[in-house]
């Protein structure tokens, strides 16, 4: 009679525990689960057979358990433990948190210890970016692991989209920084551009057994303009194509590099041990000026880098067979931003590095349309400010016009000044300027053609200006969303 009694106490107490709605658990000292209530295994999306008896403390945290491991080893010296903590959810949800790490201590000796985890987050809306900056002092093994875990993510997302940095880093516990970095430091590209060159493989794949069109894939890759798919696409292939050259180029010997060099359409360059040019393509000389005699022979002396020593470093570095692929720079170049993605290789020649390879391509209008960079405009805005670079966009959900400062300065209207799309027509002169600005942007509107002109306005003030004025447009469900660009005062000498 006791024995049934004393069971139904137990099977209330058990009844009570699993529908309070905090987490209640407990862990032995080797790390595995002896018990948890309902609340705890519904929280990680387990069950209690899953669980209990089975499942170790370091398999059910993942990478939260590095960040928990300093707590988990004062428990098992005997000390209490209470720590805020942010806790994903199974679907993606996070919540903030309270863990309560008690120690169960018998005749002195740790046996293991009890957990109680509070959600806190109806009283805290803590920033989850900043809560993953303090000890993530990753080794070089932690590192390469959650690369490739977060590349095998990037993978499953392929036609879902891009998840974004800041759900990654949520994700894997790890601030944005450190998701940047590490990812970057195993596959040498940064998370987006290696994210839509997965895409566009899989897209080349699919165009080369015809199984879909062009505009069936850029739907299909969430592209809302088709044009910005092609524009994708096209890059890619190019990139691929000059990589694949290059590397058939490893083998070859100086003429042959040069021949490739002085004929190619992008801006490439070829650099001796002495520091000094090879062979330098037009666009090297010409849209880059980086060449500045005619011939070759004389030194290379900074590349594109304003950080003293930078280029000294990267070059010693590839002579000793280092490798730089996909990096970025922002840079000032005669007077006009560009954002520029540069390679530099190793040159061979008979089989041993000779030199180095340098490459640079222009990705302004990719990051220009790279609707995931919400910085990007204001990188631009404030470096347009040197530049005088005036950044402009346009809404027609919300019907709202945003004008860079310099913007404003370039038509010379007040801070305050609004205007919808059709007075901003009235700055261009009448004719052949404004039949010209209102062509461009009707193809913009209608069929998401980009548009790059130079015309002439007249500014609030009654000023005549000749300007340049690039625009893109931004599609969603076959309609027009936005329009966004920049516009340069080619009276200043802006080019």
């Amino acid at each position: 009679m006791t024995h049934k009694k004393d069971l139904k106490i137990l099977e209330f107490g058990q009844s009570v525990v699993d529908h309070t709605q905090a987490m209640l658990a407990y862990w032995d000292k080797d790390l595995i689960c002896r018990f948890a209530n309902l609340s705890y295994v519904e929280w990680f999306g387990k069950t209690k057979k899953e669980m209990i008896n089975k499942i170790t403390l370091p398999e059910l945290l993942g990478p939260l358990y590095k960040l928990n491991l300093p707590h988990i080893n004062a428990a098992l010296r005997g000390e209490k433990q209470v720590f805020e903590r942010i806790i994903g959810l199974p679907g993606g949800e996070m919540k903030n948190t309270i863990a309560t790490y008690i120690p169960d201590k018998v005749n002195g000796r740790v046996k293991g210890f009890y957990v109680h985890v509070a959600d806190i987050s109806i009283v805290k809306s803590p920033d989850l970016e900043t809560k993953f900056s303090k000890n993530q002092n990753l080794t070089s093994a932690d590192t390469m692991g959650i690369a490739e875990r977060i590349e095998k993510d990037l993978r499953d997302n392929i036609l879902a989209g891009f998840p974004g940095i800041a759900n990654l880093a949520k994700k894997f516990y790890l601030s944005e920084s450190t998701i940047k970095r590490v990812f970057k430091k195993k596959y040498r590209q940064n998370l987006q551009e290696y994210f839509r060159n997965q895409q566009m493989r899989l897209a080349e794949e699919y165009l080369s057994g015809k199984q879909y069109n062009k505009k069936q894939l850029a739907n299909m890759f969430g592209f809302s303009n088709p044009y910005n798919f092609l524009l994708s696409y096209n890059n890619y292939l190019n990139q691929k194509n000059t990589n694949q050259r290059l590397e058939l180029l490893k083998q070859s010997n100086e003429e042959h590099y040069h021949s490739f060099i002085a004929g190619s359409p992008f801006a490439m360059a070829l650099v001796n041990e002495k520091m000094k040019y090879v062979s330098a393509s037009e666009a090297w000389r010409t849209e880059y000026k980086l060449l500045k005699g005619k011939e070759t022979g004389e030194y290379c002396r900074n590349f594109l880098f304003s950080e003293k020593g930078k280029w000294e470093k990267l070059y010693k570095n590839c002579l000793r067979g280092h490798e730089y692929h996909g990096e970025e720079e922002l840079l000032d170049m005669q007077k006009e931003i560009r954002w520029l993605q540069w390679d530099i290789r190793p040159w061979y020649n008979h089989n041993r590095v000779s030199g180095v390879l340098l490459f640079i391509q222009n990705i302004t209008l990719q990051k220009l349309k790279d609707t995931e960079s919400r910085k990007i405009f204001e990188i631009l805005e404030k470096a347009g400010e040197i530049a005088r670079i005036g950044i402009w966009k346009r809404n027609f959900n919300t019907n709202k016009s945003l004008w860079s400062k310099v913007t404003r300065e370039i038509l010379e209207v007040p801070y305050d000044f609004s205007s919808d799309l059709v007075t901003s027509l009235n700055f261009y002169e009448p004719g052949e300027g404004r039949k010209q600005i209102e062509k461009v942007l009707k193809n913009a509107l209608e069929k998401g053609e980009a548009f790059d002109i130079e015309s002439v306005i007249t500014t609030a003030k009654g000023n005549r200006k000749p300007v340049r004025v690039i625009g893109y447009s931004d599609f969603k469900n076959g309609k027009c969303e936005r329009l966004f660009g920049i516009i340069l005062d080619l009276s200043s000498g802006d080019r």
